[in-house]
């Protein structure tokens, strides 16, 4: 028999999206062609935050010029969008 229930309101237990800009940014200084810290992508995602996850990846995706990186990739994960 089920007793109690806990539910997560972002940022009641955990803080999400400072979970989702660190797994963004380490996501884009793999794919960026030339030399990018972690704290500009983090400062990029603050811009979009709240939008849906195609929007925020294809923001990170255009400014950082990861499209082409990407695409090398998308096979290994079964996708066709740089995004």
């Amino acid at each position: 028999m089920i007793k109690a229930m806990i539910f997560d309101l972002d940022v009641t237990l955990v803080q999400t999206e400072k979970l989702k800009a660190l797994s963004y940014a380490k996501a884009a200084v793999a794919l960026c062609p030339y030399d990018l810290k972690e704290e500009e992508v983090i400062e990029t995602f603050k811009e979009v935050v709240g939008r849906s996850r195609r929007e925020v990846s294809a923001t990170l995706v255009d400014r950082f010029q990861l499209a082409e990186k990407a695409r090398a990739r998308s096979a290994e994960f079964g996708v066709t969008e740089p995004w």
